[in-house]
């Protein structure tokens, strides 16, 4: 990709990463239960880079098309950020007291509730599954990337056979994480979208950085190496496809459990359904869904970089309060250093992994080499 459009994003999402990270430790040492869950918010979101990127690596070697080709470099590259999630991930290890109500025994065995989940959630499982979780990633994000990398054209057998299981192997192991990890904030209240609903959210936040980085490549590139309008509109298609289908799952999750109308079934939506917290969910239905969907339905939005790269950008900061509405409500009351914390943290762990993925993608081809034959 574009030396210089990509020099450019790792410069300015470091400088972006620096006092992100410094203002998320100074507010750790103000409010720990704040920092926290503002951590875990943020964490929430940018783990979307590097398994949303595994995901739609897998997808297109499942199904093809030349809206794979052109975003390959990215998406390869932002397999790459998994190492650093991984790190990022200790912090929690540290703050499992301070997030999780399933961590105090006493509370634990005066509530059948709990006491009944006790052999599933208890520390031990829980980091045992983390570790478990990281070791299946990591181990088909090198399988996936070794494979890419030997085989410069379309995927053989061997790929496509490792996509096929890799995104069963995907699913389930995300679900499970994010159930642990998110979901576990408040341990009765359980969902069967929960999982799917933010694996949806997590490609989406892949595809809205790649895009990005794709744009601003584009933009430090001679035009004649940048991709066409038709391979633009594909990019805009898939972005709409997500943003529709994380809307459906959003609605069909807030159907079911509000019809079912038991407490331990709208508790999720009780504590977001107030506040400055419902004002939010407003917000969320009108960036998240309503604007990035009528705009996409528009070829000559969809096929300018500069109007693609802004309804990317507008898709990534609504995710950014999507996982502020999915986390923060489990936590404290509404307060400032809450938002502060998970705004600094966004900031320092965001700016890390764009930096990351923007230097991994330094030397990549700016579209993926045209398909060979199958083998």
């Amino acid at each position: 990709m574009s030396e210089l459009g990509l020099g450019r994003v790792e410069r300015r999402a470091l400088g972006v990463a620096l006092p992100g990270a410094v203002a998320a430790v100074a507010l750790g040492f103000a409010d720990r239960t704040a920092f926290f869950h503002g951590y875990l918010a943020a964490y929430e979101l940018w783990l979307g880079v590097p398994l949303g990127c595994a995901g739609l690596l897998m997808l297109h070697h499942l199904t093809g098309g030349r809206w794979g080709w052109s975003i390959r470099p990215g998406v390869e590259a932002g397999i790459g950020t998994l190492p650093l999630l991984a790190l990022g991930f200790v912090p929690i290890l540290f703050g499992l007291g301070s997030l999780y109500e399933w961590t105090d025994e006493s509370l634990v065995r005066s509530d059948p509730a709990l006491s009944h989940k006790a052999p599933y959630l208890n520390t031990p499982f829980f980091i045992i599954r983390a570790a478990a979780f990281f070791a299946i990633w990591g181990l088909f994000a090198f399988l996936l990337g070794s494979g890419s990398t030997r085989r410069k054209g379309g995927p053989g057998r061997a790929l496509r056979r490792l996509s096929a299981a890799g995104l069963v192997v995907w699913f389930v192991t995300i679900s499970f994480a994010v159930v642990d990890w998110f979901g576990s904030l408040e341990p009765k209240w359980y969902s069967s979208v929960y999982g799917l609903y933010l694996i949806v959210g997590q490609a989406l936040t892949a595809l809205a950085v790649v895009i990005l980085l794709l744009c601003a490549a584009i933009r430090g590139s001679p035009r004649e190496q940048a991709p066409g309008r038709v391979t633009l509109n594909d990019l805009g298609n898939l972005l709409l496809v997500f943003v529709v289908l994380h809307a459906y799952l959003a609605y069909s999750q807030f159907f079911i459990s509000w019809n079912g109308n038991k407490p331990h079934e709208i508790s999720f939506y009780l504590d977001r359904w107030h506040g400055a917290w419902a004002w939010m969910a407003l917000v969320l239905l009108l960036f998240h869904f309503a604007l990035p969907f009528f705009a996409l339905l528009f070829r000559s939005v969809k096929q300018n970089v500069n109007t693609l790269m802004g309804v990317a950008a507008l898709i990534l900061c609504a995710r950014v309060l999507d996982a502020g509405w999915t986390v923060l409500p489990s936590g404290p009351p509404w307060n400032l250093l809450t938002i502060l914390a998970g705004l600094a943290a966004t900031a320092g762990i965001g700016g890390l992994c764009v930096a990351v993925l923007a230097r991994r993608a330094k030397g990549r081809p700016l579209l993926a080499p045209a398909p060979e034959e199958d083998s």
